[in-house]
């Protein structure tokens, strides 16, 4: 089962989906089909996409496996931690920075028109109740390991 997360903005962003043409990507961003996703577009408002990671859904913005390995919460406690990583957990940890720093430039974006709010939920629970609200900066979403919790609107300022 994968994560969604859904950007609710004021004015539409546009449409990045670049592995539609076979090119490598960090992130994809598509509008929603508010009547197909319409608790989404409810409980978020305003134009509302979708967005994804490398992994091809938002899967690939935590790191969850190195955040659980480490105990590190955020990229400032895991910075001293970097040489203890292998290889491959350094792959997979520069692919998930990326498609975070896309995931903060398409919401810094956002904000350029007026309030953003994001929301993140697992496939399948798209109409699941909202379990809390807290507020954000655009920061939170590169300096977090797994800056989008499950059922949480973040709203960005």
């Amino acid at each position: 089962m994968c994560l969604r997360v859904f950007v609710a903005t004021a004015a539409p962003l546009p449409a990045w989906a670049p592995a539609l043409s076979g090119a490598p990507s960090t992130f994809w961003l598509m509008p929603i089909d508010p009547v197909t996703l319409a608790p989404i577009q409810a409980l978020l408002g305003g134009h509302v996409a979708e967005v994804g990671a490398h992994t091809g859904c938002a899967c690939g913005f935590g790191s969850g496996g190195v955040a659980f390995e480490t105990g590190a919460a955020t990229s400032a406690e895991l910075a001293p931690l970097r040489g203890a990583l292998t290889d491959e957990e350094h792959d997979a940890l520069a692919a998930e920075d990326a498609s975070r720093a896309a995931l903060r430039a398409a919401i810094e974006r956002g904000l350029r028109s007026g309030p953003v709010r994001v929301y993140g939920v697992w496939w399948g629970g798209e109409a699941d109740v909202a379990i809390d609200r807290r507020t954000v900066a655009p920061a939170h979403f590169t300096e977090q390991l797994e800056p989008v919790p499950e059922r949480v609107i973040l709203d960005v300022v």
